[in-house]
């Protein structure tokens, strides 16, 4: 089976002539070895969102005038609080 031939930036990033006939392992661990791989193969870990308390409150004022139901209004602060980083403020 023919394999298509490597580009002039495959070949100076330093892939083998012979990339494309590589098994999908090996092509990976060819691309691991020159540093490539911006993603090593590991599941994403989920970092927490947070908030700084000055963003916080000038969202706050940013919407204590908008049309959203007062209900809904205070389901956003409840939802929003715990996210909320306090750096240099007294809580």
């Amino acid at each position: 089976m023919k394999h298509r031939k490597i580009t002039k930036v495959e070949r100076m990033v330093g892939r083998s002539d012979g990339y494309y006939g590589l098994s999908p392992s090996e092509q990976w661990s060819e691309d691991k070895r020159l540093g490539l791989l911006d993603w090593d193969g590991s599941k994403p870990k989920k970092e927490k969102r947070t908030v700084p308390a000055s963003s916080f409150v000038g969202t706050l004022a940013a919407n204590v005038d908008n049309k959203m139901s007062d209900a809904d209004f205070r389901q956003f602060v409840r939802n929003t609080l715990p996210i909320v980083q306090y750096d240099g403020c007294d809580v």
